[in-house]
């Protein structure tokens, strides 16, 4: 009871030139295909700016007295470890 894969072999029934014509449009196909693909996976095109993954909330605000500085509390509890 196999099933018998003869007959969807249509590339008999095919002369030459028809089955390059079938060959290309497969492969264009194939092209296209993952050329959606890619851009479906890859979202949207806004690649100016920061990105999604390190943009920071919007509500995070500056720590008083930034600039790379410590602030003297943290000097002291990094000084008595």
């Amino acid at each position: 009871m196999a099933f018998d894969f003869s007959k969807l072999n249509f590339f008999s029934r095919l002369d030459a030139k028809a089955r390059v014509v079938v060959l290309l449009l497969v492969v264009v196909g194939i092209i296209v295909l993952i050329y959606v693909l890619t851009i479906y996976i890859s979202g949207s095109n806004n690649t100016i700016g920061p990105t999604r993954v390190a943009a920071p909330p919007s509500t995070a605000v500056s720590v008083p007295g930034g600039k790379g500085e410590a602030h003297s509390q943290h000097k002291q509890i990094l000084l008595h470890r």
